[in-house]
C-alpha cells in the first residue's frame, strides 16, 4: 500500500466483526445461505489490457460512497480532497442519506479498526447479490460472530435500495468508462506489467484486476483472495485518484506503473514473510527506531513494515531498470519518508537478478533478501 496494511487494525477488526474466519464444509454451505435479496448490483465496467482487467466494480463503489458519507474522512483521512463533478454528484444525489443505519454502522465498525484495505476487500468477497461468494478459499477465517457480518452486508443493501443505487450508477456509466478507457490507454505493448510482474516472481495469479474509485484520496490496497479450486489468487489493486481538473485521473504512466508493481506485489511477498517468519522476526528489533513513523503510516508492527520496505526496494528496482534517475529518485524518496533499510535490500536484490538460474523463483531467494538485514543487525546500538 502507499498506506496501508496495519497487521493490528486486521486481528482488530477480525476479533470483533468477523471473529477470525477459520470454515469449514459446513459453515461454508451455513454462510454462502446468509440472506435471499432480489435485486443485484450491476456488472463491473471493466476493459482488459495485457491481461490486467482495469474496472469500475459497483461493489466498491457503493461502499465508497456509504465512506465518503460517514466520518471516515475526518477520523482517517482517506477520503479524496479533490472537487470534481462526479463528487458533486455524489453529494446532491447521496447527502439526504447521511444518517443511513449502513452508514451509522459504518462509523460503528470503524470506530472497532475497519480500516484501511479492510473494507474494500470485504466487499471482494461479497457477490453483487450481497451473499459471501463460494468460489472464495476462506479457510484462514472462522466466523465467531456471523451476526455482526450478516448486520453489515443487510445494512449495504438496504442503503443500495433505499437510495436506489443502480439508477445512480446507470446515470454514470459513461463518466465510469470514461476512467476505465482513459486508463487503459497508459497501457501499451511496451508496458505490460502483469508480465513483468509474473516473471520477476517467477509465479503465475488467477488474475489482475485495478479497481479506480474516484471518491478515495491518493492511496492504494493490495488484496489478495485464494480460491477453493487452489488455482492462485484473485489479486486486486484497489486506487484512489492523483490528479483532479473536472475530473479524476490516476496520474502519469511513470507513477501509474509504480503504484501498480507496489500494490500487486503485496500479493507475492506478503505470503512468503507468512510462510518465513520465523526467519523474519529474528529481525524484529529494526522496527523500534522507526516505531513512530511507520505507525504514523499504519504499519504498526515489524511483518508489516518488513513487507513494505522488501515491496519499496522492489519498486525501486524495477524503476532503474526503466530510468536510473527515476530510481534515484525512488530510493531518495522511501528513506526521507522512514524506510531505513531499503539500501541494503536493494543491494541484495541485485544478487536475485544476476543469479536467476540458482533463484528461478522469488519465494527461492527471500530466506537470502532477509540476511541483507544482518548489516543493519550489526551495526546497530540496539
Amino acid at each position: 500500500m502507499y498506506k496501508i496494511k496495519s497487521k493490528i487494525s486486521i486481528i482488530i477488526f477480525i476479533s470483533i466483526l468477523i471473529g477470525g474466519l477459520i470454515i469449514g464444509c459446513n459453515n461454508d454451505k451455513e454462510i454462502s445461505s446468509i440472506n435471499n435479496y432480489k435485486e443485484s448490483l450491476k456488472k463491473p465496467i471493466n476493459i482488459t489490457k495485457n491481461s490486467l482487467n482495469i474496472m469500475i466494480d459497483p461493489r466498491i463503489e457503493l461502499l465508497s460512497i456509504v465512506q465518503y458519507l460517514s466520518n471516515y474522512d475526518e477520523e482517517y483521512d482517506l477520503m479524496t480532497k479533490y472537487d470534481f463533478e462526479y463528487r458533486g454528484r455524489v453529494d446532491e444525489y447521496f447527502t439526504p442519506f447521511k444518517e443511513h443505519k449502513a452508514v451509522k454502522l459504518f462509523d460503528r465498525l470503524s470506530d472497532k479498526g475497519f480500516l484501511y484495505h479492510i473494507p474494500p476487500e470485504t466487499m471482494l468477497y461479497m457477490t453483487n447479490k450481497f451473499k459471501l461468494r463460494e468460489d472464495i478459499d476462506m479457510s484462514e477465517y472462522l466466523i465467531e460472530n456471523k451476526k455482526e457480518l450478516e448486520e453489515f452486508y443487510e445494512s449495504l443493501y438496504d442503503f443500495f435500495r433505499d437510495t436506489k443505487f443502480n439508477d445512480f450508477y446507470d446515470e454514470n456509466e459513461e463518466y465510469y468508462f470514461s476512467l476505465v478507457e482513459n486508463v487503459s490507454h497508459t497501457i501499451d505493448g511496451e508496458n505490460d506489467i502483469i508480465k513483468e510482474l509474473e516473471e520477476y516472481y517467477g509465479i503465475k495469479q488467477k488474475s489482475y484486476n485495478l479497481i479506480l474509485v474516484s471518491l478515495y484520496t491518493e492511496v492504494g490496497f493490495g488484496i489478495r483472495l485464494g480460491t477453493v479450486a487452489d488455482e492462485g489468487y484473485e489479486i486486486y489493486s484497489v486506487i484512489g485518484p492523483t490528479v483532479s481538473n473536472s475530473n479524476v485521473g490516476f496520474g502519469s504512466k511513470t507513477n501509474f506503473n509504480s503504484i501498480q508493481i507496489h500494490e500487486f506485489s503485496h500479493s507475492f511477498i506478503n505470503p512468503l514473510t507468512e510462510k518465513y517468519w520465523n526467519e523474519a522476526k529474528k529481525y524484529s528489533k529494526l522496527y523500534i527506531p522507526v516505531k513512530d513513523t511507520m505507525e504514523k503510516e499504519a504499519y504498526g508492527d515489524w511483518e508489516s513494515c518488513l513487507n513494505e520496505h522488501i515491496i519499496r526496494a522492489i519498486t525501486a528496482r524495477f524503476n532503474y531498470k526503466k530510468d536510473k534517475s527515476l530510481g534515484d529518485n525512488t530510493i531518495e524518496w522511501e528513506k526521507e519518508n522512514g524506510f531505513i533499510y531499503i539500501d541494503k535490500l536493494l543491494e541484495k536484490l541485485d544478487e536475485y537478478d544476476n543469479n536467476r538460474d540458482i533463484y528461478p523463483t522469488f519465494e527461492s531467494f527471500y530466506p537470502e533478501l532477509l540476511k541483507s538485514l544482518d548489516y543493519y543487525i550489526e551495526n546497530s546500538n540496539m
